[in-house]
């Protein structure tokens, strides 16, 4: 396929305007506050708090922030004497100005302004489809996207469930190009709620047993253009009622939620007799609410434990094709004009400047140097290099499957991983006899009985067990452990089974099932760098690899708060992840590092500055965004008709301008029967730091999402670094940090 066929087959989920955003001429006010604001927030937070209540007093024209207490807005203000929410400030205009798209602050300014008038245009469209009697919609405004949800459930999934329902939402995400420019990112699924009528004190009334796996519930109530929030669920206030006192005040909890409009009066006698729960909102501090006006929150892990089969049920037609994609979003924008800006939304048409495609080669390196384009290839040439640990020990915990049947599984596991070795394993005990032990205390009491060093274990358990104690009894023996499942279907328990599993068993054990040739770049380490979500519970990480593909380790930062890693945290990170690539590379420092972030890089770059002056070297920062990217796919004609497929591993479509792209590293060859049946999610890569460029950045990410360590047949949508990460704050999620202290940090626990 020539490069100019190329760029015309690669197309991007998204809509643009019917004419660009280059200038935008804007009104611009000073912010005099009288009283009612936190004097200990930032200059920036207190502007944006005084331009968002401006706006919903001036029937929420759009309004934003460009400097310290100074608002702009699309069209002049009538109401400058703003008095809400115990806010009082008054707007005095300034001067008409012009906002450039090619200045970044003002182009980040006029995005905001652009996302408050996609929501008005969004607001508009629901009550213009609700007075036709047609696809009914709701919009939802986000800080930095726009949401249309059907309030009808979803026509697609045939689901019979009296407590769940599907629904329909496309996620609008607009973005403003140097150029002048606007992409309206579309990113459309199915949102998965309790049926109406159903609450969390429904489930502690008629499902209890649900509760120990509900993690997260979401306020029934709302503020006028806001998504409901959502917490975090820390069980039944047994002791308390919905008479009890608000902490701090003389009102009762139901007393407060009536005195805020929050209570139908339909309603009202549930919600007085309802459960109390404890909440909290990404902070330590819990809370406690009402049942009756919260519902419970089902996502995939939620329903995988509390009704398996219905999931089941609805999994296959969760995935939707490429064409039905595109024709469903299009559906639900049809009509979509932005009044401030005085667009109309229309379909976006990709540039030969945007699309690529810049796949290199990709060669793994196996034993004796024989090399191969897929993991799966270490079947035939076996490993790079073998197990380090001098043994690996089979044990049964909590599980009732019969001994005989447990070492068939062990003796399998052996054997599959045997094929991946040229050389003899290290020693395999326990594979014969077996005699599973009770609990976690019981292997506490073994270990400590018999201490083993240099060892990994190989624990069989059914899925009932708290795997998440005996981990954390195994880490503090400081001993990886590999869990198998004996109560999976029978025909679960296929080769590839056992070869997946021998995968982590090697993997764990020391070995390297491949390396990586031809890296593109001057690179020499790899850091993936994750924060583990925003509670105060979980530190944040750093992976290592070589510009070969090998794992140097993992290492832990202090705890931090939020989604930033404090300046010392990071440079201690980047300290210990210097010192170990010395440590293996005698004591010479890597010239090139290239950090990739999992998410947004909020963090100092005066403490990357500061680490390249120390050591002498040169750091790239490349953010890696799994989430909210529009889909990227290849349009072709069959039979003078236009066809719409998933991309091949390396199309991108580029951001003309900014230091950013949309990459995708899989295609639907590679997903086999469901090739077409699915979408393809790409990765969002942003360039922040550095002086790599971002092309060579791309395609080290693609070389890295070909490896994995314990997936022998399918590779990760993301780089090694950040799928990593990523597995790794699932982990600490569910485990002791201080247990997991005492790991090895060169052994992947994480797999």
């Amino acid at each position: 396929m020539t490069q100019t066929r190329v760029q015309a087959n690669i197309g991007l989920s998204a809509m643009t305007l019917d004419r660009d955003l280059k200038q935008v001429p804007v009104y611009r006010y000073r912010v005099i506050i009288e009283s009612g604001f936190e004097e200990q927030d930032s200059p920036v937070i207190l502007t944006r708090k005084a331009a968002r209540l401006a706006a919903g007093r001036n029937n929420w024209q759009p309004v934003t922030d460009v400097a310290h207490f100074v608002v702009a807005s699309l069209q002049t203000l009538d109401n400058l004497n703003i008095d809400a929410y115990g806010c009082q400030y008054t707007l005095e205009f300034e001067t008409e100005a012009v906002l450039d798209a090619s200045v970044d602050k003002e182009r980040d300014a006029i995005e905001r302004l652009l996302n408050q008038d996609l929501y008005r245009a969004a607001y508009q469209l629901a009550r213009q489809r609700d007075a036709q009697g047609d696809q009914i919609l709701k919009a939802c405004r986000h800080a930095g996207w726009t949401e249309l949800e059907e309030t009808q459930p979803s026509e697609r999934i045939g689901i019979q469930s009296d407590y769940l329902d599907l629904f329909k939402t496309l996620r609008l995400t607009p973005e403003l190009l140097p150029d002048g420019q606007v992409i309206l990112g579309l990113s459309i699924r199915h949102k998965i709620c309790a049926h109406a009528g159903i609450t969390l004190d429904w489930v502690i009334q008629k499902r209890p047993h649900w509760l120990k796996d509900i993690r997260r519930v979401r306020h029934r109530y709302v503020d006028p253009g806001k998504s409901a929030m959502v917490a975090d669920l820390h069980g039944v206030a047994a002791d308390k009622s919905a008479d009890s006192l608000v902490p701090g005040t003389t009102q009762s909890i139901y007393e407060y939620h009536a005195s805020r409009g929050r209570i139908l009066t339909a309603e009202a006698d549930n919600i007085r007799s309802s459960q109390v729960v404890r909440v909290s909102y990404g902070r330590s501090d819990k809370f406690e609410h009402l049942a009756a006006l919260l519902e419970p929150m089902f996502d995939f892990e939620t329903l995988q434990k509390i009704d398996s089969r219905l999931l089941n049920s609805i999994a296959r037609d969760l995935k939707w094709p490429v064409m039905e994609r595109l024709k469903a979003s299009g559906k639900m924008v049809k009509g979509l004009a932005l009044p401030g800006f005085a667009a109309k939304v229309v379909p976006a048409k990709s540039s030969e400047r945007a699309v690529d495609n810049i796949r290199p080669r990709f060669s793994l390196r196996f034993h004796n140097g024989r090399s191969g384009d897929k993991e799966k290839d270490v079947l035939q040439f076996k490993a790079y290099q073998g197990m380090t640990r001098t043994q690996v020990v089979c044990l049964a915990v909590g599980t009732k499957v019969q001994p005989e049947v447990l070492s068939t599984h062990f003796q399998k596991l052996q054997a599959a991983c045997q094929k991946l070795c040229a050389d003899p394993l290290p020693p395999w005990k326990g594979v014969m006899s077996v005699s599973p032990l009770k609990n976690a205390l019981e292997l506490d009491a073994r270990l400590s009985k018999t201490p083993q060093g240099n060892t990994l274990l190989v624990i069989a358990l059914d899925k009932s067990v708290n795997k998440a104690e005996i981990r954390d009894v195994a880490f503090r023996h400081k001993l990886a452990c590999q869990f198998m499942l004996t109560d999976h279907r029978p025909n679960t328990y296929q080769t590839s089974y056992y070869a997946n599993l021998a995968a982590g068993v090697f993997s764990k054990g020391g070995g390297l099932i491949c390396g990586l040739d031809e890296m593109p770049g001057e690179v020499d380490l790899f850091i993936g760098l994750d924060m583990g979500g925003v509670s105060q519970r979980a530190p944040g990480s750093a992976f290592l690899f070589t510009r070969n593909g090998v794992q140097l380790g993992w290492q832990l930062a202090d705890l931090q708060s939020g989604e930033r890693l404090g300046d010392e945290a990071l440079a201690s990170l980047l300290h210990k992840s210097i010192q170990e690539y010395a440590r293996h590379h005698n004591s010479d420092v890597p010239r090139r590092i290239t950090i990739h972030r999992d998410g947004r890089f909020f963090e100092s770059f005066d403490v990357i500055q500061s680490v390249e002056r120390q050591y002498d070297v040169s750091i790239s920062v490349l953010e890696v965004i799994k989430s909210g990217a529009p889909i990227l796919f290849r349009k072709y004609q069959h039979a003078g008709k236009p066809v719409y497929k998933n991309p091949e591993v390396g199309d991108v479509y580029r951001y003309v301008g900014l230091n950013e792209l949309i990459l995708a590293t899989y295609s639907g060859q590679e997903l086999g029967a469901w090739g077409d049946k699915v979408s393809v999610r790409p990765l969002r890569l942003r360039k922040r730091y550095g002086d790599e460029s971002l092309e060579a950045l791309a395609k080290q990410v693609l070389l890295l999402s070909r490896i994995h360590g314990a997936s022998l047949y399918r590779h990760p949508r993301l780089p090694v670094t950040t799928h990593h990460a990523d597995r790794f704050a699932t982990l600490r999620q569910s485990c002791s940090i201080e247990a997991l202290s005492y790991m090895d940090r060169t052994c992947p626990v994480y797999l």
